[in-house]
């Protein structure tokens, strides 16, 4: 047995302390805190001071009167501490709200906030000792240290002391001679909370530096409410700082129109090289010879105006405007004044084909060309440096804001010598100019005036080859793009005025029915047609103002529209017409489409999709019977593609409850392989049969001729006459009447089986495809029959088949995958999510919704609904399965306060409460709204002049095709659906699987 260890005596505490440090050493030793005798201790941590508390302190606490009265007064010490730290947090919140409460509506200038920066970075944070005079009580016992710590309480105030601080340090910088001392120093005010003292600096700033410039005066201006005040300090601007013209023309804004022209003499006299004073002043005179009066007194004082030479140009004849152009240009060329010359030919072709002085179409519209290129050609050669960011960006400038003039022509040569080839005299650019452009001004796309010059662009160039450029038959795409998206910008009062010049011209061109005769509403080169009788009247000195001459022209719409539908044979093909149509549909301009695609009928009476469309059009409208007889005209075609039209009028006549099997019987006599006609044949005589058996089981008869028959019909459609092979057909066959409709399994395998194999030798190009699509059908076929199981090893099978390139499947098998993840066991369904994403790298909405549900399973919300919020946005709003599941999840309980949160709607007093449900109009325009802002051309397709909410159209998802369409084929018309999207989307989500 082991002797006991020997006890050594223990030092005291204060003797281990001065063993533990050298103190020969001419430095204390780190974390050593000063104190008197055995008081002093050695720095601890917050760490040690926990963990020595049980060991330290235990052989000290004797139960004596000392330690009992000891106890109390820690007990007490603890209370107070607490105590003072509730209130810490406490005083912090208050301090925080009142802080967000009180944000400054002005904010410093980026000067001043890198002085706030610097203040911060050079100031510590105050730091308090969690040791307090309570802790005097114990002072002669042994205790753990405390540490300095921060509390929260310590950091808002520290911070708000470092704020005042540094705004203390910047009222003390700066010279009194600077406007933008006093603005920093009355914002610094401002920023302590003092609003008075901001305002009597900004006082005493404008006092001694308002005759320095404009910027005090509008920062006084921003914090003035009252319209007097602001005037009456407007009026004090102006006399202090008379040759400031933005201040004069911010007097002008606040000022009544009767008191203007008081304030415009006295402002024209102090600034008479300021352009937009003197176009101020012309505003107010209306006599053309006063105007002139005025203008030639300007260029007299200041001759470089190009505006007042443009307008007094327009103000005398075409020649005589054609010499004081000359006159400005030889004594004050520039670019402006260049520009303006161009944009007086503009003006002056429209006066020309009314006055009569056109002889032959094609002559005045080549000299106009020739009179505006040789302009923008000239300032090409004199200002535009393409290498110099200033030269550039004054020349886009210019043409932007000629374009917003409605100066289309002008603009339009400015665009394309931007990116022309200077080396050549004749106008030649690139192939990819349309590109070009876009990469040098990308925000050409959001201004509807901008586009529409590139589409006039687009018009000069297919004038000069007079075909496309790209050498086909067809316009290219980037071209199509152009129109659509300036229609898509346009607002509504600017498609209004081309479509009414659109009628105006077929109305015209019907009642006369006469080739040869002018149509007054081509005017100039474009063929610019007129909308109103002022748009159309010559400028003379009695109706137009210099001040007005733009707004007598065309808008830009109005010119590139009827010119693209008038006069540009090889522009306005079917394809480019249905497109142009299309998007007037969608802005809700359906009469407009309509006229537009009965235009493009009279041009192409032999294809077959514009009577389809022009038949939707006219249902949009009311008129059902006119729509019946345009499918019927297009029923008189006889082109391979023309059985669309019969599957429309099929289409219309079953939204109707009217038997279409005489009529696709007609059709099929025509078209015997058109697979559109036969899957509606089979799905009509599908719905005979089922009612036939059904009646059949009920009399308790034989139900097997009625299968027999089927079976016929079917056979037919797949014989090599027919649809044999198509994979769609052989599909339909196998799953919807064999499986679903006889639930004859085995003859369903089969047929797919067999279908497999015909369709794979005679398309080998298109294998993939077909092996997915029969894959999937056969998925569903054992799914029915045979469980999940059996499902599933049908849909790895069908993947394991499938190409891939570089891991990721090189065919769509968004639901393929889908199945995948969702036929596994639960346990195992992470795992095939993974496997999607990661390894296969599958970006489909239906595997994003399944790996929402995986999510879900596991409990965590947020993931699952930010993995269906996904689902919906890849889809944009396409799919009614990723839409209704993502409906789905945010009506359940768990996840209302997380959509409550994402909605921003916790305070509004109707769905405060947590229980209550949201309602799914709410959540559904709510999702639309979102999907109108992800989208990457949200800018682009917003219609300028509607408030008109944008809703998707849902046409995807399994679970939406058997809810909208094969449950009741009839549910489908030609403008969409005939039940409500909410109704549908409800079915879908009852039929959703979590």
């Amino acid at each position: 047995m082991n002797a006991a260890p020997t006890l050594l005596p223990q030092k005291d505490k204060y003797e281990q302390l001065l063993a533990k440090y050298d103190w020969s050493s001419p430095f204390p030793p780190r974390g050593y805190q000063f104190g008197l005798g055995r008081g002093a201790k050695a720095f601890s941590t917050s760490a040690e001071l926990s963990s020595a508390v049980g060991a330290a302190a235990a052989p000290f606490l004797l139960s004596t009167p000392e330690t009992s009265g000891l106890l109390d007064a820690l007990d007490r010490l603890e209370e107070k501490r607490q105590k003072r730290r509730r209130d810490d947090a406490k005083g912090a919140r208050q301090a925080a709200t009142a802080h967000e409460s009180k944000k400054p509506k002005t904010l410093l200038s980026m000067e001043d906030l890198a002085t706030v920066g610097s203040g911060v970075a050079g100031h510590s944070l105050v730091r308090r000792k969690a040791r307090t005079e309570d802790m005097d009580v114990v002072d002669n016992h042994v205790f753990a240290d405390e540490t300095s710590v921060v509390t929260a309480g310590d950091l808002l105030r520290s911070q708000t002391f470092t704020t005042n601080q540094t705004l203390e340090n910047i009222l003390g910088m700066g010279s009194p001679t600077e406007q933008t001392t006093w603005i920093t120093h009355s914002r610094a005010f401002r920023e302590m909370g003092l609003s008075k003292k901001a305002h009597q600096t900004l006082i005493e700033g404008c006092r001694l530096t308002g005759s320095k410039g404009p910027l005090i005066w509008k920062e006084r201006l921003e914090h003035t409410q009252d319209p007097a005040a602001k005037r009456q300090l407007l009026e004090e601007a102006v006399k202090a700082c008379s040759g400031c013209e933005e201040l004069w023309l911010l007097l002008l804004e606040h000022e009544p129109p009767h008191g203007q022209l008081h304030w415009l003499q006295q402002a024209v006299m102090v600034c008479p090289s300021s352009e937009k004073l003197w176009l101020r002043v012309l505003l107010h005179i209306s006599a053309p010879r006063d105007q002139k009066k005025i203008i030639r007194k300007a260029l007299e004082v200041t001759p470089k105006l190009p505006s007042l030479w443009a307008m007094l140009a327009r103000l005398e004849s075409y020649e005589t405007g054609k010499a004081i152009f000359n006159a400005a240009a030889a004594e004050h060329l520039s670019l402006q004044i260049i520009v303006e010359a161009a944009k007086f030919e503009e003006f002056h072709l429209s006066s020309r084909i009314k006055e009569g002085k056109r002889t032959e179409e094609g002559s005045l519209r080549e000299l106009g060309n020739e009179r505006i290129q040789q302009f923008v050609h000239q300032a090409v050669g004199s200002f535009l440096i393409v290498d110099e960011e200033k030269s550039r960006r004054e020349w886009l400038e210019v043409a932007r804001a000629a374009a917003f003039e409605r100066y289309v022509l002008t603009s339009a040569y400015m665009y394309l010598y931007f990116v022309s080839d200077r080396k050549t005299k004749s106008l030649f650019v690139p192939a990819t100019w349309i590109e070009d452009i876009v990469a040098l001004v990308p925000d050409i796309w959001r201004t509807h005036e901008t586009v529409c010059a590139m589409w006039a662009a687009m018009l000069i160039l297919h004038q000069i080859h007079g075909k496309p450029l790209c050498g086909g038959t067809h316009i290219k795409e980037k071209e199509v793009e152009v129109m659509t998206v300036a229609l898509r910008l346009a607002s509504s009062v600017a498609i209004d005025a081309a479509l009414s010049a659109l009628l105006k011209h077929m109305s015209f061109t019907d009642a006369s029915n006469l080739g040869n005769q002018s149509v007054e509403e081509e005017e100039e080169e474009l063929g610019r047609p007129g909308t109103t009788e002022l748009a159309l009247s010559p400028p003379n000195g009695t109706t137009t103002s210099a001040t007005a001459a733009s707004n007598t022209l065309p808008l830009p719409l109005t010119c590139v529209f009827l010119c693209t539908l008038l006069h540009m044979p090889w522009l306005t093909t079917a394809e480019v017409t249905i497109r142009i149509a299309k998007v007037l549909y969608d802005r809700g301009f359906y009469e407009g489409a309509s006229h537009v695609l009965r235009l493009s009928i009279s041009q192409h009476p032999t294809n077959c999709f514009l009577f389809p469309a022009a038949a939707k059009t006219l249902l949009a409208i009311g008129r059902e019977k006119e729509a019946v007889d345009m499918l019927l005209r297009g029923t008189e075609l006889v082109s391979a593609e023309s059985d669309i039209v019969w599957v429309k009028l099929a289409v219309h006549q079953r939204s109707k409850h009217k038997d279409i099997l005489p009529l696709i019987d007609k059709a099929l006599c025509l078209f015997p392989k058109s697979e559109k006609l036969w899957l509606l044949r089979l799905e009509a005589e599908g719905a005979r049969i089922k009612r036939l058996l059904d009646d059949a089981a009920m009399r308790g008869v034989s139900t097997l001729p009625f299968i027999i028959e089927l079976r016929q019909i079917y056979t037919k459609a797949l014989s090599e006459a027919n649809c044999r092979f198509s994979p769609t057909v052989w599909c339909y066959v196998g799953e919807r009447l064999e499986s679903v409709l006889l639930s004859n399994a085995s003859a369903a395998r089969a047929l797919l089986l067999e279908g497999v194999v015909v369709c794979g030798q005679q398309q080998p190009n298109k294998k993939a495809e077909i092996q997915a699509a029969f894959g999937l059908a056969r998925c569903q076929v054992e799914r029915m029959h045979s469980g999940r199981e059996t499902a599933l090893e049908v849909v790895k099978e069908t993947l394991q088949l499938l190409p891939k390139n570089n891991g990721s499947f090189t065919v769509p098998v968004g639901e393929l995958v889908s199945l995948s993840i969702d036929l596994e066991a639960p346990a195992a369904r992470g795992r095939a999510a993974a496997q999607a994403v990661q390894h296969w790298h599958v970006r489909d909405p239906l595997v994003f919704g399944s790996i929402a549900k995986v999510y879900h399973a596991a409990g965590k919300y947020d993931k699952a609904l930010e993995q269906a919020m996904k689902a919906v946005k890849m889809s944009e709003g396409s799919c009614g399965d990723a839409v209704a599941l993502w409906l789905k999840l945010a009506s359940l309980t768990a996840y209302r306060r997380l959509v409550k949160a994402l909605m921003c709607i916790e305070d509004e007093g109707e769905l405060s409460n947590t229980e209550e449900p949201i309602p799914m109009s709410l959540m559904l325009s709510w999702l639309w709204n979102q999907i109108a802002l992800d989208s990457d051309d949200s800018c682009n397709a917003t219609d300028a002049g509607s408030n008109k909410q944008h809703t998707p159209k849902i046409n995807g998802g399994p679970l939406w095709v058997l809810v909208a369409r094969i449950k009741d084929p009839s549910n489908v018309t030609l403008l969409g659906y005939r039940d409500s999207v909410e109704s549908m989307l409800q079915e879908v989500m009852d039929l959703i699987e979590l």
